[in-house]
């Protein structure tokens, strides 16, 4: 499974979350906790790869993750949503 490297930063009561892999440094999700910001990147990437799947596109290769990234990986579910959604 692919795992993508995230920026989790404390922005005030909040926990803004970036993929440099897709949009760049925009953050893209956000969490109360540094847990909940770590659930809500995983949460975000199916979507990700279900639109992906949908348009025919490939997903980027994750990169190499940096010091102050985590790797966050793809859901499992994310092979069988696109099927779901179709039926």
């Amino acid at each position: 499974m692919l795992s993508y490297p995230a920026k989790i930063l404390k922005d005030g009561d909040f926990f803004l979350v970036s993929f440099r892999d897709f949009y760049h440094e925009e953050p893209v999700t956000q969490g109360g906790t540094y847990e909940e910001a770590l659930a809500m990147a995983a949460d975000w990437l199916l979507p990700v790869a279900t639109i992906a799947k949908e348009k025919q596109e490939e997903l980027p290769q994750p990169s190499q993750a940096k010091n102050e990234e985590v790797l966050i990986e793809m859901p499992q579910s994310a092979d069988f949503k696109p099927a779901l959604i179709r039926s």
